[in-house]
């Protein structure tokens, strides 16, 4: 095994993400076990990092507290062809509250221990002006013993040498961070301060009393969008048992403007202890003095956001050029811990790698010989269904993120749909780009469906939806489809006679008559949140529509009346929902990590969920014949799952 500085000897990885790799290790002078974190290569080159790393690591480490994991010592390996700058920290006992999550909410009561202990936490820390920067559940570790739980709460320090490092290395290809916990403030590119972790406490909070963030997307520009320009539910509308403390505790918490949240981390906590000891009692409102309006209301609901406005062609051109990447900062996640996680006996999917980026959405070919996939990494794969190997090269042409693949229904065109605003064909046989790109959208592309008769694309784009005739390459109409101004069209599909067009609008489904481009009925209106993801039964007869409430519903398609109750059982927003060619099974997928079988007669779950990815699930996708079925995750894998032996094995 290899030893650092000739003192620790690194036994086996804890955990692996952008900001380099987590040891087990022994410290052979104290003989003790440690958590050590080395930091990748591409940042090793960077003397200024190095310094920085310095800087930061001794300033987390005059920290002091117990519910902050301890920094024990930092250096420098100069045995190898190039100096490793790593970090010595206390091997911590329990599992990120990251992990607990995944399988269930913490009683109400663990939830206040868990937050207050964050921001004890949080005031020893800002009372020294060191600011965390990435408060988020795979950052605290949770150990529940005698009744009580004890928290750590891991990486001080190191996500601001982060994100001043990161904007000078994208080209590396360098992911960083998640957005679910970030500050409006983040998001729209400033600097994060006090009031930042405040706010990100607030989300994790949120999460752990309802079972999801505050806000939730199929991509991190809708959920940076929603955080500087939506407001989130009420959490008591998500979870009846909570008393309305805990939305007045929210409301100030996540204030969009800095100065209307809490003026310190005593001050959260002390709400959040005065309301849990005193239910029946309001808890103070004590935002942040400076600057703060006199004529601010009282907040019982979340607060509204103030004058900032991003603009989503702002945010996703921060995300591509690199400025939204040291918002993202953020140090690796589950980083040191003595796991005790139970090993699922679901089904495991066969993996395909070779993306370097989430996997954003995938498609089989009509006869369903192939399989493709487009990235994060700006490219689109092809595969072939039957062997596993990638079929050829990556396709290449776009700028930014691919977001969205589909096959033209005779199977010979490919169009991929990107956040550079474009979308471009190839030729499925010869790989070669068809033509020029589709240009002239406002906005990234979200979603594409070409009609049955392959004649017609239809391309989301902020709220519009295009439509282009495919052999001439022009535009045929274009229908503005979202009612509320900080909606975005994520989802789009034709029904099986083509005559009609589903479209997302805020927290409903729309459908549009194609030959008047007029909407055709009332709106599929059910869900409590925005709604992501949509699709028809093969006999038109049937719609299916996932949401970021957690929930899919089936409605008739005729009557536009729903089937019977909603379908339960994910935990974060529905990503994708997709039916069997026969009608007879409905796959969803989710920001939980899991894929879902359901029975669409009986609308009950089939079996246990598909648990292999270790990130959202973005996109999920049936071989024609009904016998595979492909899922793509922000994990950068796409899998394939056999239905016949994974259904046999969960009955």
């Amino acid at each position: 095994m290899r030893m650092l500085s000739g003192r620790y000897e690194l036994l086996d990885p804890l955990g692996r993400g952008g900001m380099g790799v987590v040891y087990r290790a022994r410290d052979q002078q104290l003989d003790r076990l440690v958590a050590v974190k080395v930091m990748p290569a591409q940042m090793l080159r960077d003397e200024g990092f190095r310094a920085r790393f310095r800087r930061e690591a001794r300033a987390a480490a005059g920290l002091s507290h117990p519910s902050i994991a301890v920094i024990h010592d930092t250096g420098e390996d100069a045995e190898g062809e190039e100096p490793v700058p790593y970090l010595v920290m206390e091997l911590v006992e329990g599992r990120t509250l990251a992990d607990l999550l995944r399988e269930a909410s913490p009683t109400l009561g663990e939830a206040g221990q868990i937050v207050v202990a964050v921001l004890e936490a949080l005031e020893h820390s800002h009372g020294r002006e060191v600011v965390h920067r990435d408060i988020k559940p795979a950052n605290i570790m949770v150990h529940r013993a005698g009744g009580r739980v004890r928290v750590k709460v891991l990486d001080f320090g190191i996500a601001k040498l982060m994100s001043e490092t990161a904007t000078r290395l994208t080209a590396t290809g360098l992911v960083i961070g998640t957005p679910s916990y970030m500050s409006p403030e983040q998001a729209d590119g400033e600097a994060a301060d006090a009031y930042s972790d405040l706010y990100s406490t607030g989300c994790v909070l949120y999460e752990m009393l309802t079972g999801r963030p505050p806000f939730t997307g199929d991509s991190h520009s809708v959920v940076l969008f929603q955080h500087v320009n939506k407001t989130p539910r009420p959490p008591s509308q998500l979870n009846p048992v909570l008393d309305a403390f805990w939305d007045q505790v929210l409301a100030t918490a996540l204030a969009k403007d800095p100065r209307q949240r809490y003026r310190d981390a005593a001050a959260m906590r002390q709400a959040i202890e005065t309301g849990t000891t005193a239910p029946g009692q309001a808890p103070p409102q004590t935002p942040a003095p400076s600057s703060a309006r006199s004529d601010a209301p009282t907040r019982t609901h979340v607060a509204a956001p103030p004058h900032r406005t991003l603009t989503r062609r702002r945010l996703l051109t921060r995300l591509g050029a690199g400025l939204g990447v040291a918002g993202l900062a953020a140090a690796l996640p589950a980083a040191h811990y003595i796991s005790t996680r139970d090993e699922s006996t679901t089904p495991t999917g066969e993996i395909l790698n070779g993306h370097t980026g989430g996997v954003r959405s995938v498609a089989f070919s009509p006869d369903g010989k192939l399989l493709a996939s487009c990235s994060n990494d700006e490219t689109v794969r092809l595969w072939d269904a039957a062997t596993r190997r990638l079929v050829g090269r990556p396709l290449t042409g776009h700028t930014d993120s691919v977001g969205e693949v589909a096959f033209s229904p005779d199977g010979k065109l490919l169009a991929a749909g990107g956040s550079d605003a474009t979308v471009r064909f190839w030729d499925v046989a010869t790989h070669v780009p068809v033509g020029g790109p589709l240009t002239g959208h406002n906005d990234s592309v979200y979603s594409m469906a070409f009609s049955p008769d392959g004649k017609l694309l239809a391309v989301s784009d902020d709220d519009t939806v295009w439509l282009w005739d495919v052999a001439a390459r022009t535009t045929v109409g274009r229908l503005r489809i979202a009612t509320d101004p900080h909606s975005l069209v994520v989802g789009v599909a034709f029904s099986p006679d083509g005559r009609t067009l589903a479209v997302t609008d805020d927290d409903a489904a729309q459908l549009w008559d194609v030959g008047t481009r007029r909407p055709a009925g009332r709106p599929f209106a059910g869900h409590t949140d925005s709604v992501y993801s949509l699709a028809f039964s093969l006999d038109g007869k049937l719609l299916a529509t996932g949401s970021s409430d957690g929930t899919i519903r089936l409605w008739e398609v005729a009557t536009h009346t729903p089937i019977g109750h909603p379908l339960t059982g994910h935990h974060q927003n529905i990503d994708s929902v997709a039916f069997s060619p026969d009608g007879k099974i409905l796959a969803s997928s989710s920001d939980d990590e899991t894929v879902r079988l359901w029975d669409v007669a009986s609308r009950r779950p089939i079996g246990r969920s598909l648990a292999d990815h270790s990130d959202g699930v973005n996109s999920v996708a049936f071989s024609p014949d009904g016998k595979l079925l492909a899922t793509g995750s922000h994990d950068d894998t796409v899998r394939l799952w056999r239905l016949e032996e994974g259904l046999a094995s969960n009955h």
